[in-house]
């Protein structure tokens, strides 16, 4: 009896690292941990916080993944964009990302063309009237398009943006924060096909930690 009794509590013991080595992703390796959690918009649902620039090559090149993969997440998950704000250019196109939303345009197309217009048609889109223009083409006037972009709804929004970014702890994009706790880059999970694989990892772990207990 003894022996037995002793078996079953080595299994006991043993059982927390066969769970850690099943896990295909382990933190520290293939994501990091938030030294401090910042907010989420709902904390009802898992969400996914995808930190980007319109500038970036690497966030380009992301879009055609991240865009399908956001249209088949659960009711439960909750995803948003939100522009990281380094240096000049930077704090200009987040400008034009929430001008974008305040005008109520269909973001992800209006996102792709943006995306396109910087990386194969070598349009900065870095000025006001730059912008203007090509906000024309989905019949934005030109007073439409200043009044929103220099609106205090859009500038209260590039300041929370700014704290959330800060908040992660970022330092360069792509970066998907999951439920306002784990960093994800390709840097980490080994590609950008790779980053969205942990994202789905750590949100059926995030969804299990909101699971009621009892």
């Amino acid at each position: 009896m003894p022996k037995l009794l002793m078996r079953f509590l080595t299994v006991l013991l043993l059982l927390p690292l066969f769970a850690q080595a099943g896990e295909k992703f382990e933190e520290g390796k293939h994501y990091i941990r938030l030294s401090q959690p910042i907010p989420t918009s709902d904390p009802a649902k898992v969400e996914v916080m995808e930190a980007f620039w319109y500038g970036c090559p690497h966030c380009y090149q992301l879009e055609p993944y991240i865009e399908p993969w956001a249209r088949t997440l659960a009711d439960d998950v909750n995803f948003r964009k939100v522009p990281a704000l380094f240096g000049k250019e930077w704090k200009v196109h987040g400008q034009l990302y929430y001008t974008v939303q305040a005008l109520e345009l269909d973001a992800n197309k209006v996102d792709a063309a943006i995306f396109h217009s910087i990386h194969q048609e070598n349009r900065r889109l870095n000025q006001p009237d730059a912008m203007a223009k090509f906000l024309k083409l989905y019949d934005v006037s030109e007073e439409q398009f200043t009044k929103a972009y220099n609106s205090f709804g859009v500038r209260n929004q590039l300041r929370q943006a700014d704290s959330l970014i800060r908040g992660a702890q970022l330092t360069g994009v792509p970066a998907l924060v999951v439920n306002g706790k784990y960093r994800i880059s390709a840097r980490e999970a080994g590609s950008a096909k790779a980053m969205l694989e942990v994202a789905d990892f750590l949100i059926k772990k995030e969804r299990q930690a909101l699971k009621p207990k009892g």
